[in-house]
């Protein structure tokens, strides 16, 4: 079984607009849930909803445990959707099992510094960073591998450092991979700068320090 789960907050109005998206292009035999990180207006369609913000890892983490018995679970922000007619395909028949959507460069033509290609395959590319907008897993890592680490503040990090503990472990090919031409399957709208953070810059900024600081020493990390 397939397993796809949204985080959302503040964002009920572009949450709904997307989710025609995911009712056109959904898998048979899918389970499907949505989890509201304590929105001020709460999300009427969600599955589970926080009364106060705990941060991306553990709503992340609430989406795992919603998904558990799923063989394959896709995680979304609100912002991002898929486009294409089995899309889920290229990611669950991927020998990696832990890929994600990433993007090098806005729609605009600006590249992001810190996103390079490094690895190519047949079905893969590697990056030098990632991006969390879509990340797949094979439910084989996660039985493996302990979650997010909810030691990350509201926002930043927590993602990549799951990333990081898969590849330590010898999971992945590399940190940060994709499928071939995911753009043709996943649209993002941060991609095309259509959207705006839903994490202010004061509170990003608040939380990167002690989670940048945490993820450093956490990045060659095997413990599980």
């Amino acid at each position: 079984m397939i397993g796809i789960g949204i985080t959302t907050r503040n964002r009920n109005n572009i949450l709904k607009r997307n989710l025609s998206f995911f009712n056109r292009f959904m898998p048979p035999d899918v389970k499907f849930v949505i989890v509201d990180d304590a929105s001020n207006i709460p999300f009427s369609d969600a599955t589970f909803r926080f009364d106060t913000q705990q941060g991306i890892a553990k709503a992340k983490n609430k989406c795992f445990d919603l998904l558990q018995g799923c063989e394959h679970v896709f995680l979304f922000d609100d912002d991002c959707y898929p486009i294409s007619k089995e899309w889920w395909i290229p990611y669950i028949t991927n020998p990696e099992p832990h890929l994600m959507y990433i993007f090098d460069r806005f729609s605009n033509g600006q590249k992001l510094s810190d996103c390079t290609i490094i690895y190519y395959d047949e079905h893969s590319i590697g990056y030098t960073h990632p991006r969390g907008c879509m990340l797949y897993y094979d439910m084989k890592v996660l039985g493996a591998i302990v979650r997010m680490d909810e030691r990350f503040k509201i926002w930043g990090w927590e993602h990549v450092n799951l990333s990081d503990k898969i590849f330590n472990n010898h999971f992945t090919t590399a940190r940060y991979l994709d499928v071939r031409d995911s753009d043709k399957l996943i649209h993002s709208m941060d991609e095309s700068l259509e959207i705006k953070s839903s994490v202010g810059k004061e509170e990003r900024m608040l939380h990167f320090k002690d989670n940048q600081e945490l993820y450093n020493n956490l990045k060659y990390a095997t413990s599980k």
